[in-house]
């Protein structure tokens, strides 16, 4: 089973040297592109505020070392999926499922050796030719998964560089909802909360199926049989109990 998971804004340093990615060389090409752009136009394309562009440029321009992906990504879901306190069995199971999707690297995985850039896989205009990463890209990431089933805990934004290359039953949809107005919807920071919680899970149990995935009830959800179809898990979460620990504090 391959585990879907996006990457992070936010990123740290870390003092391991991780693996090669595995579109290394296209890595390079795309930075190369990226540091003949103008500032100006580098802001057009990211649509960033001026200290994030400027980071961005600088990034580009002077990229340094970070460590390994799964350490260094330290957004929300990575913040509850807390790579630090993995056991080393835990650790190499995600090194055999989970896949990062990334707009530079294409497909990381946990060990991969990452430098310090950003570039959604969602940026506009063209990249080396193509007409954005999307293109880019093409179906090179999905034959990397095609030969198992696929637990998809990205946004939509990363999935979209993976959904449209696999068989449909193959491709299994997480969501994570709450009643509100009688009606289930997904709210994005619980969500991310979920996902790197979840990732951590299948790693703890040693996932092996999708019916595994089915037990996982942390954070006040629960799965949903009724609510579920066949290639889209649902996950409801429950009245929130008072004295709940603060919303970015893991409990364990």
């Amino acid at each position: 089973m391959n585990i879907l998971l996006s990457p992070a804004k936010i990123m740290i340093e870390e003092p391991n040297k991780g693996n090669r990615p595995l579109f290394y060389e296209d890595s390079l090409a795309l930075r190369e592109e990226i540091k003949t752009w103008s500032k100006e136009e580098m802001k057009k394309r990211f649509k960033a505020s001026e200290a994030l562009n400027e980071k961005a440029y600088v990034a580009f321009h002077s990229p340094s070392p970070l460590g390994r992906a799964l350490f260094v990504y330290s957004g929300i879901a990575y913040q509850y999926l807390d790579a630090k306190s993995l056991k080393e069995e835990e650790l190499s199971y995600l090194q055999a499922h989970l896949c990062i999707l990334s707009g530079l690297y294409g497909l990381l995985r946990p060990l991969d050796q990452i430098d310090s850039y950003r570039l959604m896989m969602g940026s506009r205009g063209s990249f080396l030719g193509k007409k954005d990463l999307y293109a880019f890209w093409g179906d090179r990431i999905a034959k990397e998964l095609e030969d198992d089933v696929t637990l998809n805990l990205a946004s939509e934004e990363y999935a979209k560089a993976v959904r449209p290359y696999l068989p449909k039953e193959k491709f299994i949809d997480v969501f994570f909802g709450e009643e509100e107005n009688g009606k289930l919807v997904e709210k994005g920071v619980y969500a991310k909360m979920a996902r790197g919680r979840m990732t951590r899970y299948l790693a703890a149990i040693q996932a092996k199926s999708i019916d595994d995935v089915k037990g996982f009830n942390e954070l006040g959800y629960v799965f949903d049989e009724e609510k579920s179809l066949p290639t889209k898990l649902v996950f409801v979460k429950g009245k929130i109990e008072e004295g709940k620990k603060k919303l970015f504090e893991p409990d364990w």
